[in-house]
């Protein structure tokens, strides 16, 4: 990423630092074009998160969460892909089981296929029927026997 203001769009100062626009947005493009949607994101990621002394300008306000929701697997086993800016429904701060907020008798699982990376993939379940799902031992058990604090409480 480079800053476009910063180019030298008249090729006035031709030297081994400066940047010729048009080959540099054909590099861009052509390698952009080669690369999964998951590689274009990291590549992303790590120039926003490279010094300015390093090439790239940026001011400090980008934030972001250090937690992303990659894709998501729905029952019929339908693969959607998220989008990093796109709110979804689900939280994903650590692997595991966790009560799906449409119903008590649904749940889904967070799994982090690179423990290096803060990225996750949903999947989602639903518990048999009569049954709901207990986060505090992350299985669907007798509705009777849900503690009664949170949503699904027992009756």
């Amino acid at each position: 990423i480079t800053d476009v203001e910063a180019l030298d769009w008249k090729l006035t100062c031709l030297n081994q630092t400066a940047v010729e626009p048009l080959k540099e947005l054909t590099k861009t493009f052509t390698e952009t074009a080669r690369k999964s949607r998951s590689a274009q994101l990291l590549s992303l990621q790590e120039q926003l998160q490279r010094p300015a002394d390093q090439g790239f300008y940026f001011n400090n306000e980008i934030s972001y969460s250090p937690y992303y929701i990659e894709r998501v697997v729905t029952r019929d086993g339908e693969v959607h892909a998220i989008r990093k800016d796109t709110k979804t429904e689900f939280e994903c701060s650590r692997q595991g089981y966790f009560r799906h907020p449409s119903g008590c008798n649904r749940f889904y699982r967070c799994v982090k296929f690179d423990q290096k990376s803060n990225y996750f993939t949903v999947y989602e379940y639903d518990c048999p029927d009569g049954l709901a799902f207990d986060e505090k031992v992350e299985v669907c058990v007798w509705p009777g026997s849900l503690s009664n604090t949170g949503a699904c409480q027992g009756k």
